[in-house]
């Protein structure tokens, strides 16, 4: 699925399911949890192991920011949040626009 499945699913969450942003991005985020633990799985099985280095950043990284994005967002209003997370959704649209078509 990787960020482009998981926008798109916070697309659909909250256009056509008509969730609200806090309740469809935990949403998003819980169900794309067990995409990554699959495909982590799946490359550790078939060989592969991560640089433990990187993957204990990685966890650590996440951790934090998954805590702060949460306190974040359990205090702005929610036409605040959807102002943030529209904008977040164009920046990254555009950057995978121009990554895709001109790198």
């Amino acid at each position: 699925m990787g960020a482009g499945g998981g926008e798109m699913m916070l697309l659909v969450l909250t256009t056509l399911l008509c969730y609200e942003v806090k309740d469809s991005v935990g949403t998003g985020v819980f169900i794309m949890t067990f995409v990554a633990l699959v495909g982590c799985a799946s490359h550790i099985y078939l060989g592969g192991w991560p640089n433990t280095t990187a993957f204990i950043i990685c966890i650590i990284g996440n951790a934090t920011g998954a805590i702060f994005a949460a306190r974040v967002a359990n205090r702005i209003n929610s036409a605040t949040l959807n102002r943030i997370i529209g904008v977040l959704l164009v920046v990254s649209g555009g950057i995978m626009f121009v990554a895709n078509f001109f790198l």
